[in-house]
């Protein structure tokens, strides 16, 4: 199997932006991901593929797309966990835009000219934010996953009123751009987080926390359009749903033993928009299934506190971390 730079083209150093997909044995989904970057006509740009499969199945698939594609380049990494892979795009690449899109997800064919577009025209913009639909419709009480369906344009900088504004919403990694010299401000992803490490989430929440805590402009851009493909079981979901409030609240016992500023109003606002909110509202509605999304969220987000503080209570745990 293909190791670290074996596929690294010199080029990918030139461009202006470089698409980052971080990947772990999702042979069958990542060729349409990189079927419709393919469609994009921006002409300054290149995709890495960081890979932390356990076997060459999705490598294979590269080689392919590499033949017919002279945009893409490919790394493997033994270590696997989604913030790490997004590290090691920050390491190999330095574009003066990294964005990241996930191996499950299709990109509209203006998605890397709109990205391009949002840096070119603010110079202080440090991190953006995409929307995200569904790749199909869903029923009324189907959950999305890592979706951001919101038309609003927003633009923040530094922390926001955090019980007026829901950070936990505001966008989603799958669609999610840096620029390259506001990163030594904000740090690299805290790699406890994010799919495949032990808290399995998160780790674009906490960057976008930290990001506004140093001061970073964050927007929202509806016009930045991608899919994700609704591919989950229902158990799935549930699954999913479940250990994303394990993270958060994960996140939460972090900020709060780090003393972040208003970390408290952080933890608070989380449990007014995905416990209390949901409650109140599945009763007047006379809703099990609201109530439901709310009790599982109470449980997550309750186990992912205790889990983060019996691992983490040493100051020196959590130096890197440190606002």
């Amino acid at each position: 199997m293909a190791r670290a730079h074996d596929f690294m083209s010199p080029s990918l150093y030139r461009s202006f932006i470089t698409i980052a997909i971080c990947t772990c044995d999702r042979d069958t989904q990542i060729g349409d991901t990189l079927d419709t970057l393919r469609q994009n006509a921006y002409p300054d740009f290149r995709v890495l593929v960081v890979d932390q499969s356990r076997n060459a199945s999705t490598y294979a698939i590269i080689r392919e797309f590499q033949r017919v594609w002279s945009r893409l380049d490919y790394i493997h990494s033994d270590v696997v966990g989604l913030s790490a892979a997004r590290n090691l795009a920050i390491t190999a690449s330095s574009s003066p835009i990294l964005a990241f899109t996930d191996d499950d997800c299709l990109v509209s064919p203006n998605w890397v000219a709109q990205i391009a577009d949002a840096f070119i025209a603010d110079a202080e913009l440090g991190v953006l934010f995409g929307r995200v639909l569904p790749d199909q419709g869903l029923n009324a009480d189907q959950l999305p996953v890592a979706v951001q369906p919101s038309r609003q344009e927003q633009t923040l900088v530094g922390l926001p009123n955090l019980l007026r504004i829901n950070l936990f919403t505001f966008g989603s990694g799958n669609s999610m751009a840096l620029r390259r010299s506001k990163i030594p401000i904000v740090g690299r992803f805290d790699e406890d987080f994010g799919a495949g490490s032990a808290l399995n989430g998160g780790e674009d929440i906490d960057y976008l926390y930290r990001a506004l805590v140093a001061g970073l402009k964050v927007t929202y851009n509806p016009l930045v359009l991608s899919y994700h493909k609704m591919w989950r079981s229902a158990a799935q979901v549930d699954t999913l749903y479940l250990r994303t409030h394990v993270s958060a609240g994960a996140l939460l016992a972090k900020h709060l033993i780090l003393g972040t500023p208003r970390a408290r109003l952080y933890a608070l606002s989380r449990f007014w928009y995905f416990i209390v909110r949901p409650a109140i509202h599945g009763l007047v509605r006379a809703s099990p299934w609201r109530i439901r999304r709310s009790v599982a969220a109470a449980i997550g987000t309750t186990q992912g506190i205790r889990r983060y503080r019996q691992t983490h209570l040493l100051p020196s745990a959590l130096e890197e971390w440190r606002p």
